[in-house]
């Protein structure tokens, strides 16, 4: 375009005309004796007339308390462009036509012309020869080509006092100008689109709010026909302008638009009342919201000075309530929304300051610097309500940074709400009602960006710390089970129908008391399940050879089956999920159930031989918790366990079988420990009493026995005669056998005791016609011999009696043999012969003779005897007696002496010359 040809200034200081005129394409003809006119310089080009007008805006600082003195600065000047007719080749140089505007047409921007431009225009600044005014400041409107301005020509003066100057806008018509009716207007540039220098001064617009105005209104490259702005009057002077300019904005093209309205009201220049309404979505819940601003111009109550104020800025809610099931098919971590429904009870904050609620970027709600609570309402998968107090963030539409630094933005700061262990269907409940509800002490939630979605992420929750259901319950504990901390999974693709999975295994320390009673399964819970409840981790890879023991019990040493036998040794390949452990708890209408229930596979011949099982064998523990609604602190219980055809090897000397051993404990009931089917064998080194073993039989324990219940498990005994019966060359008769059953409830192995006879009443024993008497105890448990003693004695005597003379001899031998716990041995062999002879009464001789032989354990164990010679001389009332005795032991040598230290030297030379 060419530059300006002349350039023309009006000074009318009655009513303050101030106008720059440029011309362009015309020159000043100042022809002798004719009036001067303005002729056309080249023909066939286009000519302007550019009037340009003095600043029209003075933005002023928005002040805060802190501010005393406001700053501000002053727009650019202003100017009204008008293209002059192409027959036209010169016009009058005249004040009063060169204020006749009516006669030449707008010239503006391509993108402020009526009509759908061709091609789509971007925003650009306005050339020199078309309309620019900038209102407000940095923003630059223009009336579309069909606009009109009204003015007078002259000075209006009325009763000495002249009106200041100014023009009005309208829309041209028959050569004047209709101001009942405004054409578009449209904001065609903003100068932050070229220099985003930032904000010098705080003022009523922001530069990225100046921005969305422009590419909302005359932005034609991104929406096929942006929405213009109203104007309800538009009035220049030289003083500032008069004008109510607004813009309301839907959407344009299917898409949500940062603005959705903003109001400008200017007197003389200044701002006296702007209103700004900013869209966004609440994140991470997505409901959409706007920011709200109002700027007024306020007249302060000390000296009367008016100041702009920033009267309200606030969120409030425009979407309270979200449906997540209409986005189930966009959302990736649809399943780790356990809020299917979101309402937002809290529609506005309080009045947040500028600091706290930044324009146009992402910031943290807050009022004072402290994150404001929302009031929500969600609803959970099975319609269930969830209270939500929570923090959110504005994000405003069409930008605000980068996802990764918005979901670390709240991610850092408010992500954890707390939910004090309310109830929450974490995952949908099908097939089993309530067995995904949990209480839930927090959640974390998180956000994922969501292609299609609107706004483009979608909310989960990332983890959860829930209470693992029926844990307290199950376990008794004093201290509670703490909340554990569980990642949500789709039940509908993950094995067994896991919903959840622990961040960290749960080690479940359940008391043997509740588990059954025959073992004590510290079970490790890594993953519940809506189907199974509480289960082990990698629940994944069952049936796959790859899943071990060991991710079903925290610590392996400490799960024991009757107190001593370790699980891992017993329990066989588990492949489905029938065998895993599981723990349910359901609520129902009369309170809440616990269960635990377990039925593993076996393995045959398990552990070091010290329990047997066949094929028919198996194993079940049950424990059904009850808890009444209404009286938490009364709860009712019912344990159950049972192990069939199996048999217990203890330390390979006494194996114990059962048909079935069975456990069941009830409230308002005795413990009930029911063996039945007992078959009892010795082996080894005292399997020459299974004659007395094959006496025993297998209904002993059959109910009801002697039962003993403390605190530290249930002791069941029971008695009987046994008939004669032979043991290789003895016969054995008055034998009472004993046995007794112990099962730990604090970790102890189990435990048998039995009996034939016990020391105080021994049974008696025949060999030929010399008689004698005897017993024998063992008491091992599922670990080892705890202990073993037993004695028999034989002898015979003889009296007689002559009246005058009596005499009497005996002879008597027999054994003891004892074997306690750590391999303590303890054995005695003795002969005891004796003999008394007495005269009248008075007198008597008695001696006795004792021979023993034992064995001393110890670090050196040693055999010795000890031989002793007692006589006694009794006459009337003196009595003598002696005593002489004698004792050898002999060490026990660790290895056979060698050849060395059997033959001396001397010895072997003597040999040596035998065969010389």
């Amino acid at each position: 375009m060419p530059d300006v040809d002349f350039r023309a200034a009006v000074l009318r200081p009655d009513d303050l005309l101030v106008l720059d005129f440029d011309f362009v394409n015309l020159q000043l003809d100042r022809d002798a004796g004719q009036p001067p006119r303005l002729r056309r310089l080249r023909r066939g080009e286009p000519a302007f007339v550019v009037v340009v007008l003095p600043p029209q805006h003075v933005a002023e600082q928005v002040m805060r308390e802190e501010f005393i003195h406001p700053q501000a600065v002053i727009a650019n000047p202003s100017r009204l462009a008008f293209r002059v007719d192409d027959d036209l080749d010169e016009v009058d140089f005249s004040l009063a036509t060169l204020l006749d505007w009516s006669r030449h047409t707008l010239s503006v921007t391509a993108n402020a012309a009526a009509g759908q431009p061709v091609p789509s225009p971007a925003p650009a600044a306005p050339e020199p020869h078309q309309t620019a005014i900038e209102l407000p400041y940095r923003l630059v409107l223009s009336p579309d080509d069909r606009a009109g301005w009204a003015h007078a020509v002259g000075a209006v003066t009325r009763e000495g006092v002249s009106e200041l100057w100014h023009t009005r806008l309208g829309l041209a018509a028959d050569g004047g100008v209709d101001e009942t009716r405004l054409p578009v207007v449209r904001a065609v540039w903003a100068r932050d689109l070229a220099d985003d220098l930032g904000e010098f001064v705080d003022t009523s617009l922001t530069g990225g709010q100046r921005r969305a105005i422009v590419r909302q209104s005359a932005d034609f490259t991104q929406f096929d026909d942006p929405t213009p702005l109203q104007a309800r009057h538009l009035t220049l002077s030289a003083l500032g302008a008069w004008a109510d300019v607004r813009g309301d904005w839907d959407t344009a093209d299917g898409e949500e638009l940062p603005l959705e309205s903003w109001r400008h009201v200017v007197a003389q220049g200044r701002d006296q009342f702007v209103r700004v309404v900013e869209r966004g979505h609440l994140f991470p819940l997505g409901h959409r919201a706007v920011l709200v601003s109002v700027v007024e111009r306020v007249l302060t109550s000390e000296g009367g000075i008016d100041l702009l104020t920033e009267t309200v800025r606030r969120v409030e809610v425009r979407q309270p309530v979200r449906d997540y099931e209409q986005t189930r098919s966009a959302h990736p971590r649809n399943a780790q929304l356990p809020i299917r429904r979101a309402r937002i009870q809290t529609l506005a904050t309080p009045q947040l300051s500028r600091d706290d609620a930044p324009s146009g970027v992402p910031f943290v709600i807050a009022v004072d610097g402290v994150p404001f609570v929302f009031d929500v309402v969600g609803e959970d998968w099975a319609g269930g309500q969830v209270d939500l107090d929570m923090p959110l963030i504005f994000v405003p539409a069409g930008g605000g940074g980068s996802f990764p630094t918005l979901q670390g933005l709240y991610e850092t700061h408010l992500r954890h709400i707390d939910l004090h262990n309310r109830p929450v269907a974490l995952a949908p409940q099908t097939p089993n009602p309530g067995t995904t509800v949990l209480p839930v002490a927090s959640m974390a939630f998180s956000a994922v960006e969501a292609a299609g979605a609107d706004p483009p992420f979608l909310p989960f929750v990332e983890s959860a710390m829930v209470q693992v259901p029926g844990a307290n319950e199950l376990v008794g504990s004093v201290s509670p089970v703490p909340p554990r901390e569980i990642e949500l999974v789709d039940p509908a693709t993950s094995p067994g129908q896991v919903f959840a999975r622990l961040r960290e295994p749960l080690g479940l320390n359940l008391p043997t008391e509740r588990a059954g009673g025959l073992a004590r399964p510290n079970m490790s819970i890594g993953a519940l399940s809506r189907e199974l409840g509480a289960v082990p981790p990698a629940l994944e890879r069952l049936g796959t050879g790859q899943f071990q023991l060991s991710e079903v019990f925290s610590a392996l040493e400490d799960a024991k089956l009757l107190g001593g036998i370790s699980l891992p040794d017993v329990i066989g390949q588990i492949v489905n999920q029938a065998q895993l452990p599981g723990l349910s708890r359901r609520v129902t209408p009369s309170g809440v159930d616990i269960v635990f229930t377990w039925s593993p596979p076996l393995r045959p011949e398990a552990g070091p031989l010290k329990l047997h099982i066949g094929g028919t064998s198996t194993l079940t523990l049950r424990s059904e918790v009850h808890v009444p609604r209404g009286a938490p602190g009364k709860p009712r219980m019912r344990v159950e366990g049972v192990l069939t055809h199996f048999a217990i090897d203890f330390v390979n000397v006494v194996r114990l079988g059962f048909a079935e051993l069975r456990f069941l404990a009830e409230d308002g009931r005795k413990i009930d420990v029911h063996p039945a089917g007992m078959r009892l064998e010795l082996r080894n080194q005292l399997s020459f009493l299974n004659a007395l073993a094959d006496m025993v039989p297998s209904d002993g324990f059959s109910d009801p026995p002697q039962l003993r219940v403390t605190s530290e498990g249930v002791e069941a005994t029971y008695s009987l005669g046994l008939p004669k019966a032979g043991l290789g060359i003895f016969s054995l008769e008055h034998v009472a056998f004993s046995a007794g059953i112990v099962l730990p409830f604090v970790g102890r192995p189990a435990a048998v005791r039995l009996a034939f006879s016990d020391r105080a009443h021994p049974f008696l024993t025949t060999v030929s016609m010399i008689g004698g008497g005897g017993y024998f105890a063992i008491e091992v448990d599922t670990t080892g011999i705890r202990r073993i003693e037993g004695a028999i004695e034989v002898g015979a005597s003889l009296s007689v009696n002559l009246g005058i003379v009596s005499a009497s001899a005996y002879v008597m031998g027999g054994f003891y043999f004892g074997l306690e716990a750590g391999g303590a041995i303890r054995f005695e062999a003795y002969l005891r012969i004796g003999g008394a002879v007495e005269l009248l009464g008075v007198a008597g001789v008695s001696f006795e003779i004792y021979l023993v032989l034992e064995y001393q354990p110890g670090p050196e164990p040693r055999i010795g005897g000890r031989a002793s010679v007692m006589v006694a001389v009794r006459l009337l009332m003196f009595t003598k007696t002696v005593r002489l005795s004698t004792e050898k032991h002999f060490a026990i040598p660790a290895r056979d002496p060698s050849f060395d230290e059997l033959v001396d030297e001397d010895d072997w030379e003597t040999y040596c010359r035998a065969f010389a």
